[in-house]
């Protein structure tokens, strides 16, 4: 037994399993996700969330009411769970009757990111609609062992009204979208889906008559180099690296395996769906580890789907 009906709870109060909720999650160290009410707790009577446990006991994810992000209110968290202990959750609304507070975030080590909210800017234009829009009675957002984040998505006034996203608290890329070309026709609609810990989703497609066009999975661009070059920019080194594959405020450059810091994405470089040309550092170090006459290893990482380009080696 992990937990029943009447198990004293770490906000106060006891469990009661009331509600229709999704299933529970396990992962490789036998930690356990789970939704559950909770009666009598001090102050507040009754609540719902997310809660883990763990060798050291239960613990609170999150729950409704709670502060958030931007300090909207969670409310009706759903969540997934990866090995690391960290859960990606959705949270509804705030208020049915009025302004929709829907989001996407991220719990680690005991912090709560944003990932998204309904009326962002999407990467493929438009905004991101409130999360009910999939029309799903519960939208759900699910995490590997990377930290990505895979979930799916309706777009106002964007270049597809339906997508799937990866994500983190800092990028956003789009995996398939509705209007996209497979060998047996036109994706009309996106039907369930699943991620890996290569950043692979497999996915239902269906055509305009909603009848299954197959299963298919989308596997990630691995980032490729054409070109390193270090310019001097107001008595400082600056270092360009061209190519494809990079993922905008995601892709990460390194020098002799060093990451680099103050990375740079152009705007004029940047393209559909949340990828991008070209990265640029404006890294302090690039002096020292760029020394004249010496070849340097460059390459380039990103870390929402954990895909490394190969070697460009570089001379000053």
């Amino acid at each position: 037994m992990l937990v029943t009906s009447g198990t004293a709870s770490p906000i106060g109060g006891v469990f009661r399993f009331v509600r229709l909720t999704p299933n529970t999650q396990i992962n490789s160290k036998g930690e356990t996700l789970f939704y559950s009410s909770v009666y009598d707790v001090p102050n507040i009577g009754i609540a719902d969330g997310l809660f883990l446990i763990t060798r050291d006991g239960i613990k609170k994810i999150v729950v409704s009411g709670d502060v958030l992000p931007d300090n909207r209110e969670a409310y009706i968290p759903v969540g997934s769970l990866n090995d690391k202990g960290e859960v990606a959750f959705t949270s509804k609304k705030t208020n049915p009757f009025g302004e929709d507070d829907s989001g996407i975030y991220l719990y680690s080590e005991g912090q709560i990111k944003k990932i998204l909210f309904a009326g962002d800017p999407t990467p493929v234009g438009g905004k991101f609609e409130p999360l009910s829009k999939v029309f799903e009675d519960i939208p759900e957002a699910r995490i590997n062992n990377n930290s990505a984040i895979a979930f799916k998505a309706a777009v106002k006034k964007g270049r597809t009204p339906l997508a799937i996203f990866l994500a983190s608290p800092k990028a956003l890329l789009k995996v398939v979208a509705v209007g996209d070309q497979v060998d047996e026709g036109k994706i009309a609609d996106i039907g369930s889906f699943a991620l890996n810990d290569l950043g692979q989703v497999a996915f239902f497609a269906f055509d305009k008559d909603h009848k299954t066009l197959g299963v298919y999975k989308a596997t990630p661009v691995t980032p490729n180099i054409q070109s390193v070059k270090l310019k001097q920019k107001k008595g400082k080194l600056e270092l360009r690296v061209n190519g494809s594959g990079f993922i905008t405020n995601d892709t990460v450059i390194e020098i002799n395996g060093v990451a680099l810091d103050v990375m740079i994405y152009p705007e004029d470089a940047r393209e559909e769906g949340g990828t991008s040309v070209q990265a640029i550092s404006r890294d302090g170090r690039l002096e020292e580890l760029l020394q004249a006459g010496q070849t340097a290893q460059v390459t380039v990482f990103n870390a929402l789907t954990n895909q490394r380009s190969s070697v460009k080696e570089f001379v000053r």
